[in-house]
């Protein structure tokens, strides 16, 4: 059943006997949407609760999914999201060429907030015969105009690829990347950029090092432009092919050591502990160092205090004696 295998909602409710299938379509067919929207949330209570309700799908499909009301819209997309969509024989449901339809013009709805909320409602869905009608109109969605829209596209893509394949979207990876160079929100850039490292990780350091020869400062304006969260994300990545790929090691090491010292704490910190467990080299060790030393400095929380101290303390085993010396007026303010 849909309901035990992806569903992300469970609701109690103290009611006694759950409402019968004539209660529930008498309400859903109502001309007036606060009865269609109680009627719709009497409905997924009772799915939740382990009825079936199976006669109820073409009634929510011609009463409740046309609505433009914001509740039960989104009443409808909790709905969506729980009910079986297939036949016991695994074959898609009649109803869900209907289905498709309505997530279509929800895709294309002149309402950002609309196409966002349908997004994340098909990134739950794991049935790709209902998906795939509708790939044309999700990828078209990562060049809308409003970056609530496209970061909700980008998080759809990367839940179809990983579920599916990249054969599902052979032209995801493509305009991902694209999507990287004009990006202006950094939570976007942020998630696309993930997109490409946990489904094409390749393509990721060819951009990476694309960037670094394209721009004048080595990659570091792009960084430093591209906000904390993609930051981190990049350490994310260097981390992983630090590992697989000695050959590139170096290289990447040193794009490490240079946006340490203009990045916020929670890049510096990250970006150190990463030198810290993928380097012994003395250079890796001093900036490493460098960044805790300043983390110390410009820190007054103690709980934080003492977990760089427990870092710098690695760096100080690890470091020779001359490595360290330069810290110390540091550590003693």
């Amino acid at each position: 059943m849909e309901l035990e295998r992806n569903c992300m909602l469970y609701i109690y409710s103290s009611r006694g006997d759950a409402p019968s299938t004539a209660e529930l379509q008498k309400k859903i067919e109502s001309p007036n949407e606060a009865t269609k929207a109680e009627g719709m949330q009497d409905l997924i209570i009772g799915m939740t609760q382990g009825e079936a309700y199976t006669r109820l799908l073409m009634t929510v499909i011609r009463y409740a999914m046309p609505s433009k009301d914001k509740r039960v819209k989104k009443l409808t997309q909790l709905y969506l999201e729980i009910v079986g969509k297939c036949r016991p024989d695994g074959s898609l449901k009649e109803e869900m060429i209907l289905v498709c339809n309505a997530l279509r013009n929800d895709l294309m709805s002149p309402n950002e907030y609309v196409r966002g909320s349908t997004l994340r409602l098909l990134s739950k869905i794991r049935q790709f015969k209902v998906l795939e009608p509708l790939v044309e109109a999700i990828l078209q969605n990562l060049t809308h105009r409003h970056s609530y829209v496209r970061r909700n596209a980008v998080m759809c893509v990367y839940s179809i690829v990983k579920n599916f394949g990249l054969d599902a979207i052979p032209a995801a990876i493509d305009q991902i990347e694209q999507m990287l160079l004009s990006e202006g929100d950094l939570t976007t850039k942020r998630n696309a950029f993930l997109v490409l490292v946990h489904c094409a990780s390749k393509r990721a350091i060819q951009f990476i090092l694309q960037q670094r020869s394209e721009d004048g400062t080595g990659g570091l304006g792009f960084l430093l432009s591209s906000g904390d969260l993609f930051q981190l994300a990049l350490l994310e990545l260097l981390r992983k092919v630090c590992r697989q790929k000695q050959q590139q090691k170096a290289g990447l090491l040193r794009l490490i050591v240079s946006i340490l010292p203009n990045t916020l704490p929670s890049v510096a910190y990250e970006g150190a502990c990463s030198l810290l467990a993928l380097s012994r080299a003395p250079v890796s060790l001093k900036a490493a160092a460098g960044a805790f030393a300043s983390l110390l400095c410009g820190n007054s929380d103690n709980n934080v205090k003492l977990i760089v101290l427990d870092r710098l303390q690695e760096c100080v085993q690890r470091a020779s004696r001359r490595t360290m010396e330069e810290f110390v007026i540091d550590l003693l303010r």
